[in-house]
């Protein structure tokens, strides 16, 4: 198990498992390729809502995800600011038709 923290306020607790990664992963018939450990990009997530909070601590900031791509982010994110955020989310496609 390990911790990460932002500040004295924030307390993070993530269960960790063991596996040796590789940077080739496929799904299905493509592969790809990793560019961020999963460690490095929950480090920069608490570090932006380290910034957001200390940016907004004397206002209530908006925060407004673009779904349906960033949810798992901003769902992150949110959960990791000492501020608390009004939420609203808009839905964009980038193609038409079925």
């Amino acid at each position: 198990m390990g911790a990460i923290s932002c500040d004295s306020n924030f307390i993070d607790v993530l269960e960790f498992v063991d596996l040796e990664l590789s940077n080739a992963i496929q799904l299905k018939e493509k592969e790809f390729t990793r560019l961020l450990e999963e460690r490095e990009i929950i480090n920069r997530v608490t570090e932006l809502a380290a910034e957001i909070s200390n940016d907004y601590k004397d206002s209530q900031p908006l925060v407004l995800p673009v779904l349906n791509g960033s949810f798992i982010f901003a769902a992150d994110l949110i959960r990791r600011l000492t501020v608390e955020p009004k939420v609203s989310f808009v839905k964009h496609s980038s193609y038409n038709g079925g």
